[in-house]
Protein backbone atom coordinates (compact mmCIF):
# COMPACT_ATOMS: atom_id res chain seq x y z
CA UNK A 1 0.00 0.00 0.00
CA UNK A 2 3.29 2.14 0.67
CA UNK A 3 4.51 1.82 -2.45
CA UNK A 4 1.10 2.17 -4.21
CA UNK A 5 0.48 6.02 -2.16
CA UNK A 6 4.47 6.83 -3.36
CA UNK A 7 3.81 6.23 -6.66
CA UNK A 8 0.60 7.85 -6.88
CA UNK A 9 2.34 10.86 -5.19
CA UNK A 10 5.00 10.97 -7.57
CA UNK A 11 2.81 10.98 -10.72
CA UNK A 12 0.94 13.83 -9.74
CA UNK A 13 3.87 15.69 -8.68
CA UNK A 14 4.61 14.61 -12.16
CA UNK A 15 1.49 16.33 -13.77
CA UNK A 16 1.65 19.21 -11.71
CA UNK A 17 5.62 19.75 -13.03
CA UNK A 18 4.61 19.25 -16.68
CA UNK A 19 1.09 21.56 -15.92
CA UNK A 20 3.47 24.67 -14.67
CA UNK A 21 5.92 23.90 -18.11
CA UNK A 22 3.12 24.34 -19.88
CA UNK A 23 1.63 27.24 -18.76
CA UNK A 24 4.99 28.74 -18.17
CA UNK A 25 5.98 28.01 -22.20
CA UNK A 26 2.50 29.33 -23.39
CA UNK A 27 3.07 32.83 -21.08
CA UNK A 28 6.41 33.21 -22.86
CA UNK A 29 4.48 32.13 -26.24
CA UNK A 30 2.06 34.66 -25.66
CA UNK A 31 4.14 37.26 -24.20
CA UNK A 32 6.55 37.31 -27.47
CA UNK A 33 3.46 37.54 -29.69
CA UNK A 34 2.57 40.90 -27.73
CA UNK A 35 5.69 42.21 -27.87
CA UNK A 36 5.71 41.48 -31.79
CA UNK A 37 1.91 43.29 -32.04
CA UNK A 38 3.33 46.47 -30.24
CA UNK A 39 6.11 46.24 -32.02
CA UNK A 40 4.69 46.49 -35.33
CA UNK A 41 1.57 48.64 -34.03
CA UNK A 42 4.54 51.18 -33.19
CA UNK A 43 5.62 51.33 -36.71
CA UNK A 44 2.28 51.74 -37.87
CA UNK A 45 1.63 54.39 -35.84
CA UNK A 46 4.03 57.13 -36.58
CA UNK A 47 2.90 56.55 -40.60
CA UNK A 48 -0.36 57.10 -39.93
CA UNK A 49 -0.05 59.80 -37.33
CA UNK A 50 1.57 61.57 -40.16
CA UNK A 51 -0.55 61.08 -42.54
CA UNK A 52 -3.42 62.39 -40.46
CA UNK A 53 -1.19 65.35 -39.72
CA UNK A 54 -0.87 66.01 -43.18
CA UNK A 55 -4.25 65.49 -43.65
CA UNK A 56 -5.99 67.89 -40.84
CA UNK A 57 -2.80 70.92 -41.82
CA UNK A 58 -0.34 69.60 -38.93
CA UNK A 59 3.06 71.35 -39.70
CA UNK A 60 1.87 72.71 -43.23
CA UNK A 61 1.82 76.31 -43.96
CA UNK A 62 -1.31 76.04 -45.70
CA UNK A 63 0.85 74.28 -49.10
CA UNK A 64 0.90 70.88 -50.24
CA UNK A 65 2.72 68.52 -48.44
CA UNK A 66 4.86 65.37 -50.18
CA UNK A 67 4.61 62.00 -48.59
CA UNK A 68 6.36 59.23 -49.34
CA UNK A 69 5.84 55.67 -49.35
CA UNK A 70 8.18 53.14 -48.83
CA UNK A 71 6.55 49.56 -49.80
CA UNK A 72 8.69 46.57 -51.00
CA UNK A 73 11.67 48.65 -51.45
CA UNK A 74 10.33 50.62 -54.07
CA UNK A 75 9.28 54.62 -52.81
CA UNK A 76 6.23 56.01 -54.14
CA UNK A 77 5.99 59.94 -53.32
CA UNK A 78 2.08 61.56 -53.69
CA UNK A 79 1.32 64.99 -52.63
CA UNK A 80 -1.44 65.09 -49.68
Amino acid sequence: MKKHTELYCYNIDKSIEEERSNLTRDHEESDAKLKFLVKHLQQVSLPLDVLYGCRDGGGSDGGTTMVVVVTGGFEEGFTV
